[in-house]
């Protein structure tokens, strides 16, 4: 079962139109469309992991028996977004999230932000395809751990972080994860 959690966007009656508030309060960095792109890539990867139809490496996944929605966390963003902007290239955040990072060259990524956050998320789930999982209970093999990270039963709440032109043109985009 896929439990269904609205709280992405608070309904604000303002006047004769409806207006909705935003997801953070940060619209200079990413826009709501870009959070909502990222949160709809997360949860469109767990609801079909949730719904047993995810492509493994010989068949499909079972059916996730525990697997919520995740949350935007716009305070995760703000931790990220402060990593993401030294431009280091790497994970550094993984003593307290499970972290997620892909530095890739502007030439190689797609021209529009929110295609280049799909781009990423794509990237991160692509291992579990091509490498299979072949123990559900058992994330141990390395090239699974950006697929582990998002699909965690027990991670509940993740933020992004994005920065272009870093080292010379490269563009680093990261997420967080909680490990609760």
């Amino acid at each position: 079962m896929w439990p269904v959690h609205i709280s992405h966007f608070l309904l604000l009656l303002h006047g004769p139109s409806l207006v909705y508030a935003t997801i953070c309060q940060d619209q200079g960095y990413f826009t709501d469309a870009e959070r909502q792109a990222l949160i709809t890539a997360h949860n469109e990867l767990r609801r079909t992991i949730a719904e047993g139809n995810q492509p493994n490496q010989q068949g499909t996944l079972p059916q996730a028996k525990n697997m919520y929605e995740l949350q935007y966390n716009c305070d995760m963003e703000n931790i990220v977004k402060e990593e993401v902007g030294k431009c280091s290239g790497h994970a550094t955040l993984l003593e307290q999230y499970g972290q997620n990072f892909l530095v890739l060259p502007t030439a190689n990524m797609p021209a529009g932000k929110t295609d280049r956050l799909n781009a990423a998320v794509g990237v991160w789930k692509g291992p579990q395809t091509y490498y299979g999982l072949n123990n559900i209970s058992n994330y141990d093999d390395h090239r699974l751990y950006s697929f582990a990270n998002m699909v965690n039963a027990k991670t509940l709440r993740f933020g992004c972080g994005y920065k272009a032109d870093c080292n010379g043109g490269d563009i680093h985009i990261s997420c967080i994860y909680n490990l609760e």
